[in-house]
């Protein structure tokens, strides 16, 4: 099972970025547009949540959240998910964050990071790798959006060939002798 973070459906879904950052909202778009829907992919409800903080209007947040309930698994963080954040904040470099503001965000990720692990994803999909990394200790496997490369259409035949073909297609038919 995949799990997605926060900004892989800012990215992709929302379409919308940082200065700088707007390459992720193709990358992330043809990623889930690649998903095959045999595959379970999770977004947790910290994940939803920040992902819902985009909409102002409770209409669209409402829609927001019916489109992402019907397209993904919505996994809750529930008990086993908390003691598994709690215990990815306590065993990590989550400590080392000084900021009131950092530890805020490191909380939300290790959350996410939680509820994937306790659900039973068996890769988080994230705008963050390097910090998502460092945070799970090994316990997941964290990957960087997948570049997905559309495919031009294929010319099946040679335009020399159409072109006699179409020569062909315009002559009378010749009389059998």
């Amino acid at each position: 099972m995949i799990c997605l973070d926060t900004m892989v459906l800012i990215w992709g879904i929302q379409k919308k970025a940082r200065k700088g950052q707007e390459a992720m909202i193709e990358k992330a778009s043809r990623y889930i547009e690649s998903l095959d829907a045999r595959e379970i992919v999770m977004v947790p409800t910290v994940a939803l949540s920040e992902y819902l903080t985009g909409y102002l209007d409770k209409a669209d947040r409402e829609e927001q959240q019916a489109i992402i309930s019907r397209r993904f698994f919505v996994a809750g963080f529930d008990a086993p998910a908390a003691a598994s954040a709690a215990e990815i904040m306590v065993s990590t470099a989550a400590n080392s964050m000084k900021g009131v503001g950092e530890r805020r965000l490191v909380k939300a990720d290790a959350q996410i990071i939680g509820t994937a692990i306790q659900h039973g994803a068996s890769i988080i999909i994230t705008g963050n790798k390097e910090e998502f990394e460092k945070l799970a200790g090994g316990k997941i496997e964290v990957s960087d959006i997948p570049e997905v490369h559309i495919q031009q259409p294929l010319e099946l035949s040679p335009p020399e060939i159409k072109e006699a073909q179409q020569d062909e297609q315009q002559q009378p038919p010749s009389k059998p002798n």
